[in-house]
């Protein structure tokens, strides 16, 4: 397989049989399977373990909080809903750090 880029011809390396065996680390810095060579087994790291587990858990509960949406409806048609914008700002804030903690770019 090749890829032309800008006129380039790219080429993966041929694999070696004496080329050693990397492993791969997940997201979080730990060892998963292997890179390299013909195990023919399949083996899922921790974190993809702990993801199907949340997968599972959060299949099981409703997409949509419906007490929460009819609060929310009330306290606007009421007039009394308010907006706080540090709050929001604060909590895009967070989740951002999370993010970048989770994909290794910050620590």
């Amino acid at each position: 397989m090749s890829n032309k880029i800008n006129g380039m011809d790219i080429r993966p390396p041929a694999p070696s049989a004496t080329a050693p065996i990397a492993r791969s680390k997940d997201s979080f810095g730990q060892e998963g399977a292997p890179t390299g060579g013909s195990n023919g087994g399949v083996q899922i790291t921790d974190t993809a373990r702990h993801l199907a587990s949340l997968e599972r858990m959060l299949s099981r509960s409703p997409e949509v909080d419906e007490s929460k949406v009819t609060e929310i409806s009330a306290a606007i048609e009421r007039g009394q809903f308010e907006i706080q914008p540090e709050r929001i700002a604060d909590n895009l804030l967070r989740l951002e750090q999370t993010l970048a903690r989770a994909s290794g770019r910050m620590k």
